[in-house]
């Protein structure tokens, strides 16, 4: 069993986003201020996010802040949850079939054209990949390349979700020619503002991306002229840079906002974005979680509001989705703490010998040490190994 707290982090002004047990901070931009509507983009945005994708292909695990820089998807979430246009300007869907409109005159950073046989190259990626999000891409059985500036998605079934897929971290539009290649692993090609610039970047330590001249949106749209994106994964070394202005955001974790308190400039807001979702892996023929009263038993014995306890932002929910949330589903009931039931499960299974080291990074060890703890009294013995953030994050992306 693995708990996974996912985490999408986002800044657009001086803030810091406390997120649970961490926290987004932002300093006054370094390099001069952002030009943003009405003039052309100037200075340097430089930002922390404790360690780099392990891959910048499509279909990889990238958190959401890093991916935007150079890429775009077909289509975004306004604030009220509408689809609005990106690199697809119309679209018509039916249960059959989604067709898109190609927003003409879109180059990637590398000088190839973005066209109908873009998309099709980059879904199929996405499909064929190991990674997470290969799966909610099945319901397409076919892409069509109707004409240059026309794709057809044919779908096994009706799939309204599709267009809210891709909106998100799961399709971002990469370089065919670089996928071909496969180098768009290490450096990302995408139609953003921002195109990388390898020369000016230092490997594992800092990725510099400068305005793209032939971005399709003018240069009114963009604010900086460089983005550089910094690998500080030690939350000390991130509340150091942040201090000294070496970068302008990054995310710590909430012992460290102390430390800034009443630095000149920073400031904080909180925001909900934790999620914790006990996982059963080893639940085949044979496997430890095969009998589903063993997982039964973990989930009565697990207490959330004892986490709560210790962990301020924690709040107790019966599900993935918070209400309001699309995804929320009110006839769930989820699992009460309930140890006697716990017991009473376990020992119907057999009470099997349950073993097993947990990988946690520095926001998630507190969390995995009060579950260990609970599971302990049905007799699980869980082992919690605590990683910096890119192990684990690399770790969780490969499925080991």
């Amino acid at each position: 069993m693995k708990t996974q707290r996912g985490k999408t982090r986002r800044a657009a002004r001086p803030v810091i986003a406390v997120m649970a047990a961490a926290a987004l901070a932002l300093t006054g931009c370094s390099g001069g201020s952002g030009g943003g509507a009405g003039g052309a983009a100037s200075g340097v945005l430089a930002v922390n996010w404790g360690g780099f994708p392990d891959s910048w292909a499509p279909g990889a695990e990238m958190e959401a802040g890093y991916m935007r820089v150079p890429y775009e998807n077909l289509v975004a979430l306004d604030r009220q949850g509408e689809i609005t246009p990106v690199l697809a300007t119309k679209w018509e869907q039916t249960d059959e079939a989604l067709t898109l409109t190609l927003r003409q005159g879109v180059v990637f950073h590398d000088g190839t054209a973005f066209d109908a046989e873009a998309v099709k190259v980059n879904l199929e990626t996405v499909q064929k990949s190991k990674g997470p999000y290969a799966g909610p891409l099945k319901v397409i059985e076919s892409i069509d390349a109707v004409d240059e500036h026309t794709v057809r998605l044919n779908l096994s079934e009706p799939t309204p979700s599709l267009l809210t897929t891709l909106s998100t971290r799961a399709t971002p539009m990469a370089s065919p020619k670089a996928i071909a290649a496969g180098t768009i692993a290490q450096e990302p090609v995408g139609t953003g503002p921002w195109a990388y610039d390898p020369d000016a970047s230092t490997r594992g330590t800092r990725m510099t991306f400068t305005s793209f001249p032939k971005y399709w949106g003018g240069p009114d749209s963009v604010g900086f002229e460089t983005i550089e994106l910094y690998a500080i994964p030690d939350d000390n070394a991130a509340a150091g840079a942040l201090s000294s202005g070496q970068v302008a955001v990054t995310d710590v974790e909430r012992s460290q906002l102390s430390r800034l308190k009443g630095t000149p400039g920073i400031e904080s807001l909180a925001y909900p974005a934790i999620r914790n979702n006990p996982m059963f892996f080893d639940r085949g023929p044979g496997g430890v979680f095969e009998d589903v009263k063993v997982r039964r038993a973990a989930c009565y014995a697990l207490d959330t509001a004892a986490l709560a306890k210790v962990e301020p932002d924690f709040k107790p929910r019966n599900q993935h989705f918070a209400e309001g949330e699309a995804g929320y589903n009110a006839q769930i009931q989820g699992y009460e703490h309930d140890l006697a039931q716990a017991k009473k499960l376990y020992e119907e299974a057999g009470s099997p010998p349950v073993e097993a080291t947990v990988l946690a990074a520095p926001f998630t060890e507190k969390q995995n040490q009060v579950y260990a703890s609970q599971l302990a009294k049905l007799g699980m013995k869980i082992k919690v190994q605590v990683a910096p953030p890119p192990q684990f994050f690399s770790t969780w992306n490969s499925g080991k």
